[in-house]
């Protein structure tokens, strides 16, 4: 794989009336010598319309960084390690969680099968405006 990129639109309904959209662009590109390393952005583009009286929002949400490399490639296993940034990028707080996410991402396949352990290493919050 060079590059490779997708689109995705998703609708849901939620209870009370509101409903959302999501319209999400996300690239994946390898590099280095035998295309062992890759770098990909998630772009979402969200609408979220509130019911009875909720407030709507709509813009960028918040934006993933990912970053992987191929550890070792065999006929019947493949490794790879990389890890995944989540930016608090949103346009407000409707269409994103406004916090930064850094996770380890360990894929792995074996014949047939492909699994991913994603393990959460850092989270910082928002500050609670306390009620």
């Amino acid at each position: 794989m060079q590059s490779h990129v997708t689109f995705k639109y998703n609708h849901d309904e939620y209870d009370g009336g509101s409903s959302g959209d999501l319209v999400q662009i996300d690239w994946l590109q390898s590099f280095g010598p035998s295309g062992r390393l890759t770098a990909g952005i998630e772009l979402p583009f969200m609408h979220f319309n509130g019911g009875h009286g909720e407030p709507s929002g709509n813009g960028l949400g918040d934006i993933k960084l990912e970053f992987r490399g191929m550890l070792s490639k065999r006929e019947r296993f493949e490794q790879a390690a990389g890890f995944v940034i989540t930016v608090p990028s949103a346009s407000n707080d409707l269409v994103g969680e406004g916090e930064t996410v850094i996770k380890l991402v360990l894929p792995w396949t074996l014949p047939g099968r492909q699994s991913t352990a994603p393990l959460r290493l850092d989270r910082t919050r928002k500050p609670s405006t306390g009620s």
